[in-house]
């Protein structure tokens, strides 16, 4: 397989993830649990102290906000492996060093799934890293 392909494929792994990772975050107060909405509404009450004065903002807005975030992330590292995959064939050292630092957030992103969250996008994740470490090496042969 060429790194132009399997970069492709990680593009559409991290598409899948945001788009996921975004329809989750929008209906997260879509459960049935009493349990979960009652946290969900704590966290809707409860502002957030900042510099010694309660903030605008609820505990619930900042995880909405942190969520949304790694959606904006995640498309962006859709955007970026995509690019990165059209120059694989014409700047191989150039994308081969770009690729080192990502596939090193991306294993971190697979560390962090499986510990904190949960399968689907650990396994994402993990599929994003192989596809990036088998680029790199494929990249790093002459």
């Amino acid at each position: 397989m060429k790194p132009k392909l399997l970069l492709r494929i990680t593009s559409f792994l991290m598409l899948f993830y945001g788009s996921s990772h975004t329809f989750g975050v929008l209906t997260m107060k879509k459960v049935e649990d009493e349990s979960a909405l009652k946290v969900l509404d704590m966290m809707s009450g409860v502002h957030v102290p900042m510099f010694g004065k309660p903030s605008p903002s609820t505990y619930f807005d900042f995880f909405l906000g942190y969520g949304l975030t790694s959606t904006v992330v995640l498309l962006t590292l859709c955007a970026i492996f995509w690019m990165l995959a059209g120059q694989a064939e014409s700047n191989r050292t150039a994308v081969r060093n770009l690729l080192i630092p990502l596939l090193c957030a991306m294993i971190g992103f697979t560390v962090l799934d499986f510990i904190y969250f949960f399968p689907p996008p650990a396994i994402t994740c993990l599929a994003a890293s192989v596809c990036i470490a088998v680029s790199v090496a494929l990249l790093s042969r002459k």
